[in-house]
């Protein structure tokens, strides 16, 4: 978890960012940077949290030609192999940190690249060059990205607070979406003029005219959008719920700090665990609510747990 922030069209003092991140420092204790603009129309902010690329990951992160500049919360998937591929094709990378990959999928692949990331992510992108903004979140939301809109000046941030604590946007409460939220309706937040980037969707900003451009570039596939090889097939189901669990815990056990387990006494966690124990190259250390001296879990006392779920 880490923490972003970003002021657009606003004319305002370093200290503006500063204040952000001070308030999202509890997201990301492990260091903080900023970028501002030479015209001072826009400014980035990020707080860290080191889990991939300890030593060399700080951000806000530069485009080889420096033309583009990145700070983005969460982590991308794969990126191993997404980075050997764009040095295939030329590219070469100052650090080890997963988020690098944006830039150059950015560079390869203009605003298409979003369609080539997975993970769990909140980003924003200046392109310095075409004067473009874009900011981005994960196809499900995992990461939180609100922002601020009005006569074509933005705020950006990982929580509501950091956009109030740049002291360009007042915070009033909303008494509507409070009314909607005790109804059970739900809100982006209850405050005005405060939103969610919608998930899966992508803001762009002309930083020059303030105009800009919410498309949405992923949307969960239902049955019936294409074809359904072995519908039917209840054997072909089951190996591909297997290979896809598999998948997706394999992805998300890359992290240059010691990745654990929370068991919950359900099946899901449970079959999670296992996977992750079979495919992790040393025992897990597993957590539970309740149970403080649960012991470090192998694969076989795993395997037991899941093995009549999946």
């Amino acid at each position: 978890m880490c923490g972003i922030v970003a002021i657009v069209g606003h004319r305002f003092q370093d200290e503006a960012l500063e204040r952000s991140l001070d308030v999202l420092h509890h997201r990301g204790p492990d260091g903080s940077g900023t970028y501002v603009d030479p015209q001072r129309l826009v400014g980035l902010g990020h707080a860290r949290l080191a889990v991939v690329g300890l030593g060399s990951g700080d951000q806000p992160l530069f485009g080889s030609n420096g033309d583009t500049v990145l700070v983005c919360n969460g982590e991308i998937y794969d990126h191993e192999s997404i980075r050997s591929r764009l040095e295939g094709s030329g590219h070469r990378f100052a650090t080890e940190s997963d988020s690098e990959v944006i830039l150059h999928l950015y560079r390869e692949h203009g605003l298409d690249f979003v369609h080539r990331l997975r993970g769990e992510f909140a980003f924003v992108l200046y392109d310095r060059a075409e004067r473009r903004l874009v900011a981005v979140r994960d196809r499900f939301g995992i990461k939180p990205l609100f922002y601020h809109e009005r006569g074509g000046r933005y705020l950006f941030g990982s929580e509501a607070k950091a956009l109030f604590a740049t002291g360009l946007l007042e915070p009033r409460i909303d008494v509507v979406a409070v009314r909607n939220y005790m109804s059970r309706v739900m809100e982006d937040t209850i405050f005005q003029g405060v939103r969610a980037l919608p998930p899966g969707s992508m803001l762009r900003v002309d930083v020059d005219t303030g105009a800009s451009r919410m498309v949405r570039y992923w949307d969960l596939p239902v049955e019936g959008d294409g074809p359904q090889p072995g519908h039917g097939d209840a054997t072909y189901y089951e190996r591909l719920l297997r290979h896809q669990v598999d998948e997706a815990v394999r992805l998300r056990l890359r992290a240059d700090v010691s990745v654990g387990v929370y068991l919950s006494g359900g099946i899901d966690s449970a079959i999670i665990a296992e996977s992750a124990a079979r495919q992790a190259p040393a025992a897990l250390e597993a957590f539970t609510i309740g149970f403080p001296d649960a012991p470090e879990l192998d694969e076989s006392a795993l395997a037991r747990l899941s093995a009549d779920h999946l």
